[in-house]
């Protein structure tokens, strides 16, 4: 199975963290970051490990130390290899993308990879690139629960970035060391020195191993000074003046002449005996223009590649180890390469439109939203029957429950599926879809805390991933046709890789219910358990559940009492109220009752402490996307609370004119969410603006919780603008009382004049 192996005891414990990096001076390689993380509790015992700077030790001494911190269970690591010639394409591009900016996004994935495993980072160290103070504020911004402490030469002043600093470094050193050359020159050498500009061994291999035409082998970074100097000599341009023949009118007219002094090739170096023959070509991964897809132009992405084509070996990074090289996908504004996305030979089709039938026979592999019920498990057959495709089911845990991930592999594998690939998903849920929304304030048609809206983007994230992890060419869903689901799911593929075809059965097959599905399921020995059917359609995930169908499809019926799963029925709450204190900083919340929890340990705790009181049960009737009503009744007890604690400490942090702002844009941040825009540039500039106006909302606020309501007894802020001495009826230096008539005179102006004109007309003859 996919899944990754479950966290130590120790990782659920507040965390410290140190990042440092290893080949950012030197001219060829790659650049590697890496962390050291562990318990806040251990770092007496870190320091007792003897790490220092790297950069300090021997090689031999800085082997010994990363096995022995391999071996230490009670620590973890992770690096992100940066490959030498991803380096010197964001640093050539158009948009310039410069080694510290590189840097600093290696850092906070590293740090975003870390969080999602379920690690409660409390305090990261990390050795600075460029301004430290800058870099701290940067941080803080994208991680605003964690404590940062950036600084000059902190390998040598903090052990766990000493720690970072080692693993780092013995990467980058193995890296280099087991480098087997790719291209087709002979005499290729490895005695390449260190690697740094001004060491004469590295200046004399790239001498001897610079090309005319090709360049430098894929190890060098080609875009650093070093580098281009060798060529200026090679192929200069000469352009041919503009005014040869004295008429400036045809001149400007005409295409300028390129011409090029000199350029040596050296067969011998080439092989050249026919098209795709050219190592040149193979290792830089340069494909013909007659076989380049112009869908190419829209999406790069980073991948681990680069560990193999250095010689890493797997077998080095087990364990408690994270080998990880990843990046935001880059997006250009190629029109050629929109083009192609939009009206190729190869067009990119949805099932269930005019043309879906043409992706019959056409596909290879089809990731599948997967959840081992009926619908998705009949799906995996007739996928395979349909479009002749091996099918690859994917499952996220968003925190739907242990019981319905259990028997997952055996059930999809027996259904037909090649593979079934599980990802824990729950600290990037909440983190990064369920807390923005939370500040946000965004609430549906005055009701709806958007649960199912939320999770459908991260699982639809994920599916992209792992389609182009496992090679596939197309994503499917069980969404049917009358819901929101499809067009969530739909967008967030379109907006992430729209060179993914979609396939969405339930638009497309003759099945039409529950019975047809198990005559499928029959005939095609799919193993779906017979079972009392459940009344209901439910939605679980650490935010809420849903409930829809049977006697609720009626608006006038109240639902039963045995419906409810995640909430006693308030009538039967404790009688005692529970008073708890709820932890914001900027707008976020981490913790509960003085402890910081990461974000879905913070969730599943509220959701416990709500649930016993009956918290969070909403009954609505609410517009659909795709034009109809739907009756729908959700439990949402820890999110019933959050919106509460923040909203309320909104009260004291935010000014009138920012809180009536907030409110409106939070309408429409609301809606989009709704509608599955999730990755809609719109949104994420709203969520902009509401991350900055509420820097400043930090505090706690106290609550008290009895059957089924939640109640404020008390709120606190250090950026608090309330003031005693201003709001209270006592008299003040601040507020004089007297101030208030000018003031009304000006205020209640438009309403004086509009009096006197109206008097003015009855008194007209």
């Amino acid at each position: 199975m996919g899944s990754e192996p479950a966290l130590p005891k120790w990782a659920s414990k507040p965390c410290i963290m140190g990042i440092d990096e290893a080949g950012r001076g030197p001219v060829l390689g790659p650049m590697v970051y890496g962390c050291l993380y562990c318990a806040c509790s251990y770092q007496k015992k870190l320091e007792s490990l003897n790490f220092a700077d790297s950069k300090t030790l021997k090689e031999e001494k800085r082997e010994e130390l990363f096995e022995n911190l391999k071996a230490d269970n009670s620590i973890g690591w992770a690096v992100d290899v940066i490959d030498p010639r991803e380096l010197s394409a964001k640093m050539l591009k158009t948009n310039k993308i410069n080694l510290n900016e590189i840097s600093h996004g290696s850092a906070m994935g590293l740090v975003s990879r870390v969080l999602d495993m379920g690690v409660l980072l409390t305090e990261v160290y990390v050795d600075t690139v460029g301004d430290p103070e800058k870099y701290r504020l940067k941080l803080s911004e994208k991680f605003p629960s964690i404590k940062f402490v950036v600084a000059k030469k902190a390998d040598s002043l903090y052990p766990v970035v000493s720690g970072a600093s080692i693993v780092a470094k013995v990467t980058r050193d193995r890296a280099l060391r087991d480098w087997v050359p790719d291209e087709t020159a002979e005499n290729m050498t490895r005695n390449f020195g260190s690697g740094y500009p001004g060491d004469p061994e590295t200046k004399a291999w790239l001498e001897h191993h610079k090309h005319s035409v090709f360049g430098f082998p894929i190890l060098v970074r080609f875009s650093w000074g070093t580098c281009t100097s060798y060529f200026k000599d090679i192929a200069p341009v000469l352009w041919e003046s503009d005014e040869a023949d004295g008429d400036d009118s045809s001149a400007s007219g005409r295409k300028r002449q390129l011409k090029l002094s000199s350029i040596k090739r050296k067969s011998e170096e080439i092989e050249s005996s026919g098209k795709g023959r050219c190592k040149f070509f193979r290792t830089r991964l340069i494909p013909y223009a007659d076989s380049l897809p112009c869908a190419q132009n829209v999406f790069m992405k980073r991948t681990s590649s680069s560990l193999q084509e250095l010689g890493v070996r797997g077998s080095e990074f087990q364990g408690q180890a994270l080998v990880i090289s990843y990046g935001n996908v880059a997006r250009t504004r190629c029109n050629e390469g929109i083009q192609a996305v939009l009206s190729s030979e190869r067009e990119t089709e949805t099932s269930g439109s005019p043309k879906s039938g043409g992706l019959r026979g056409k596909l290879n592999k089809v990731v599948l939203a997967y959840s081992g019920g009926l619908d998705t498990s009949v799906i995996v057959p007739w996928l395979r029957e349909n479009y002749g495709c091996e099918v690859v089911c994917f499952t996220a845990d968003v925190g739907q429950g242990i019981k319905e991930l259990e028997g997952l592999e055996a059930k999809a594998k027996a259904s037909g599926a090649c593979q079934l690939v599980v990802k824990d998903l729950q600290e990037e849920f909440v983190r990064d879809y369920i807390f923005p929304c939370l500040r946000a304030g965004a609430v549906y048609e005055r009701k709806y805390l958007l649960g199912t809206s939320m999770a459908r983007p991260v699982i639809a994230k994920a599916m992209v991933d792992v389609a182009e992890e496992v090679g596939a060419d197309a994503v499917a869903h069980g969404c049917t046709g009358k819901g929101n689901d499809q067009v969530r799911f739909e967008l967030t593929f379109f907006a992430l890789n729209p060179n993914l075809n979609v396939v969405a059965p339930w638009r497309e097959w003759d099945i039409t219910g529950r019975e047809d599905a198990i005559e499928y399921a029959k005939k095609h020995n799919v193993p779906v358990p017979v079972t009392k059917k459940s009344i209901y359609s439910r939605d679980r995930n650490l935010w809420h559940l849903s409930h829809e169908g049977d006697i609720l499809e009626d608006p006038a019926n109240e639902p039963k009492k045995d419906m409810y799963m995640m909430s006693v029925d308030p009538e039967d709450a404790p009688d005692e109220p529970e008073y708890i204190e709820i932890g914001i900083r900027s707008g976020l919340p981490v913790s509960v009752n003085g402890k910081e929890l990461s974000p879905a340990a913070l969730l599943t705790k509220l959701n416990e402490i709500g649930g016993r009181h009956g918290i969070g049960r909403i009954d609505m009737v609410e517009n659909r996307f795709v034009g109809m009503k739907s009756r729908g009744v959700y439990e949402t007890p820890g999110g019933t609370i959050l919106f509460t604690a923040a909203r309320e400490l909104e009260s004291l942090t935010l000014d009138r004119e920012t809180i009536q702002a907030k409110d409106l844009l939070a309408l429409k941040y609301a809606e989009l969410v709704y509608a599955g825009r999730w990755f809609d540039p719109l949104r994420e500039a709203m969520d902009a603006f509401m991350e900055s106006i509420t820097q400043t909302t930090t505090g706690s606020v106290k609550l008290k919780l009895y059957k089924g309501s939640v109640y404020v007894t008390g709120r606190t802020s250090p950026y608090s603008l309330y003031r005693e001495d201003i709001s209270s009826f006592e008299s003040g230096e601040i507020y004089d009382q007297a101030d208030a008539a000018g003031f009304i005179r000006l205020y209640g102006l438009p309403m004086r004049v509009r009096a006197m004109l109206n008097k003015d007309e009855k008194n007209d003859p």
